[in-house]
């Protein structure tokens, strides 16, 4: 099973994942992952209308370190009529992203397993994240125990599910239900598959109070942060808010 992650989302530049890395500690058991977002519109050329967090495509091979520490996840959000081409979608960013390319998070309600199954036929080694947002927690009718029977089905081809139902927008997830959630993912998937939370974290001290509980449940789950970590209104990346974050998670998992 892949190590447990912390994660920043939105990065780019090569200068803001460098700068974070200075501080993610070396002996540590977890990864950095190194998020880049990246959309069906954003691969035609269109603009987001959150330009400070999607690069330009050809910007995001080099944007991906090679380091040991790292992994590179291109988080893919196509809208739901672009479905029947997640696949020529995956193959493309896999060009785009270079070498150091490690994977994807698919912010995709509940992607088509054959798509996946025919993409990892390719790049066997290739990391998948089953993002399950707003709308997939909706389709499983907010119910854990659906939730988890859903997301069974990716078993053997994602490598983490990752709660989210802020989906970038910095909304705090509540502790508690949270937990109700990770009780029935980890009665399913414990062992086979990495279970991550979102939603709310990056603020300094918010991110103890949000994940305190939940570590000391579930001290291998991983996390990843995203709208508490930019500035308003340019809504670009603050490298020093990320920095803090990852010490705040690492001192935290030190701890249990």
């Amino acid at each position: 099973m892949k190590a447990p992650y912390i994660g920043v989302t939105g990065f780019m530049s090569r200068e803001e994942v460098e700068r974070v890395l200075e501080v993610f500690p070396e002996d540590s058991k977890r990864k950095l992952m190194v998020g880049i977002l990246a959309s069906d519109k954003t691969l035609r050329g269109i603009p987001n209308k959150q330009p400070g967090r999607y690069p330009k495509p050809e910007d995001i091979a080099g944007i991906f370190p090679k380091h040991p520490s790292v992994l590179n996840l291109v988080h893919l959000h196509v809208q739901e009529q672009e479905l029947v081409g997640l696949f020529d979608w995956l193959l493309e960013v896999t060009e785009l992203g270079g070498k150091n390319l490690h994977g994807f998070q698919l912010n995709v309600k509940w992607p088509d397993t054959r798509v996946l199954k025919k993409y990892k036929d390719l790049h066997s080694s290739s990391v998948f994240v089953l993002q399950c947002g707003s709308g997939a927690l909706e389709s499983a009718g907010n119910d854990p125990k659906m939730l988890a029977r859903f997301v069974r089905d990716y078993v053997g081809l994602c490598d983490y599910v990752l709660l989210d139902p802020s989906g970038g927008q910095g909304k705090a997830f509540v502790p508690e239900i949270t937990l109700a959630f990770l009780d029935y993912l980890y009665d399913v998937l414990d062992g086979v598959m990495n279970i991550g939370v979102a939603g709310g974290l990056g603020a300094p001290g918010e991110t103890t109070r949000l994940l305190q509980t939940i570590f000391d449940t579930f001290p291998d789950v991983s996390v990843d942060a995203e709208g508490k970590l930019r500035e308003m209104p340019s809504d670009v990346l603050n490298v020093e808010r990320a920095r803090s974050f990852i010490c705040e998670v690492a001192q935290l998992c030190s701890l249990v």
